[in-house]
């Protein structure tokens, strides 16, 4: 969250920081980003981005926030953690919007463990996967032994290392290649990993031993 300073400019401000640094983190990678050359192109002193921000880390996560939330409410997650195919983002952000929000499956895997893991920074991804399995469970959609809180905790581990398999292995590549192996793991969740063992009728089992 931005510090109490960047709340006191005016809206028009506010939207022209914001503006301004979607262009930035959409056409640089996040590690050549500093707080000069993100200073210069808001066209304000370095002094003055402190003044409204912690780091870099902040104003990224800020705006990422916005878009997540803006998706919440537009109904684009509602029933998503099992859906496929995924809803058409065209539909609830704009194509510049959808550029900023892509960078984050490239983004550095500190960012990455922040934002999954420190709810201090973005709590907004666990407190919807939570909300979630509680719905499902309400709907009888969960077995009863299992604790939701345990499984929230564990589909969001799955998710940072669903992020981190796919940047590691296909770096660059089209974020559409990680909803494959998305939709591996919602498979798995729901229908194992296992093959069933084919059911033996009398005719094929083996016949006993004679003594």
């Amino acid at each position: 969250m931005p510090k109490k300073a960047f709340f006191k400019l005016s809206s028009k401000a506010q939207a022209e920081i914001i503006e301004t640094a979607i262009d930035v983190y959409t056409e640089e990678k996040f590690e050549n980003i500093t707080i000069r050359t993100l200073s210069e192109q808001l066209n304000i002193s370095i002094g003055s981005f402190y003044d409204y921000f912690y780091d870099k880390d902040e104003l990224y996560f800020y705006i990422f926030d916005s878009l997540i939330n803006r998706l919440l409410f537009s109904g684009y997650y509602k029933n998503r953690m099992f859906s496929v195919p995924r809803p058409d983002l065209r539909d609830y952000l704009s194509q510049r919007e959808i550029q900023f929000y892509n960078t984050f499956s490239h983004a550095p895997e500190y960012m990455m463990k922040k934002y999954y893991f420190n709810t201090e920074v973005s709590g907004i991804y666990f407190e919807y996967v939570h909300r979630e399995f509680e719905r499902m469970k309400r709907e009888g959609k969960i077995r009863d032994e299992f604790d939701v809180d345990f499984l929230a905790y564990i589909y969001v581990t799955i998710s940072f290392n669903v992020a981190m398999y796919f940047e590691r292995n296909f770096p660059g590549e089209p974020i559409e290649q990680k909803y494959v192996f998305c939709n591996q793991v919602y498979n798995m969740i729901q229908n194992g990993i296992f093959q069933k063992e084919p059911i033996q009728s009398e005719e094929q089992a083996p016949a006993a031993e004679e003594e």
